[in-house]
């Protein structure tokens, strides 16, 4: 009979070991540093330009190909978390510590900028026993190189969206590019009339005292002016 006691209480107590050594293991502290950790993960993006010389056996010379590439750099990531990279694409890849590079950044390259990318950066627990779901989503998109940036039209106007360099929105055609410059440059205009009227307008609102007296003044200067050329005439005569 106290062997049976004995087996049964066996499975108890070894429940309540390991219930106590989860507990342990991801308290509510443990739990808060894990959060803290995925809160302070940082991105950000670069483009750079890439630069390669080859030797062009047709012209008999050495040509160099430019290209724009982009660079994702991620920060802070320590060994309570790791990331989940994924691209427009739905492709992914995992970074942990170990991808850390020696100035504490992992860099994930996106390719050329030709194209508008978007990326979804996840962040988890190392122990998943403790938090096993996704704590923290981080979007970021990469812009492309805009090629209308270098137009003549763009040094008239470097303030029209597709004069950027570098841009978010999706590829336009040399027609859209024009007619779009076009319509931006009669805006400006009417913009820039606008803006002389309004000017002249909160100029007369917020000196009206002192124009009014110079109107004043020239008008009784006129007058006087006028009264002495009339009486001189009057003389002659």
């Amino acid at each position: 009979m106290k062997m049976k006691k004995v087996l049964v209480l066996v499975p108890f107590m070894l429940f309540l070991c390991f219930t106590n050594y989860v507990y342990a293991e991801c308290d509510y502290e443990t739990q808060a540093k894990i959060n803290n950790a995925a809160g302070a993960v940082r991105a950000e993006y670069e483009t750079f330009l890439y630069e390669n010389d080859y030797y062009d056996e047709t012209y008999g010379e050495y040509v160099t190909d430019s290209y724009w590439y982009g660079l994702i750099h991620i920060y802070n990531i320590t060994e309570d978390i790791y990331i989940n990279v994924i691209d427009n694409n739905g492709n992914s890849r995992k970074y942990t510590i170990d991808d850390v590079s020696a100035d504490n950044v992992i860099y994930v390259g996106t390719g050329m900028a030709n194209e508008v990318k978007k990326y979804k950066i996840e962040v988890y627990a190392t122990d998943s026993s403790c938090i096993d779901n996704v704590i923290r989503t981080i979007d970021i998109s990469i812009p492309r190189y805009n090629l209308f940036s270098i137009y003549s039209q763009c040094d008239e106007y470097p303030d029209y969206y597709y004069c950027s360099e570098f841009v978010f929105l999706d590829n336009i055609s040399e027609k859209e590019f024009y007619k779009g410059i076009e319509d931006y440059a009669k805006r400006k205009e009417e913009e820039d009339k606008e803006g002389i009227i309004g000017q002249a307008v909160d100029l007369l609102k917020n000196n009206w005292v002192p124009i009014a007296i110079l109107v004043a003044c020239l008008s009784a200067g006129g007058y006087i002016f006028y009264i002495k050329v009339y009486k001189r005439k009057g003389k002659k005569k």
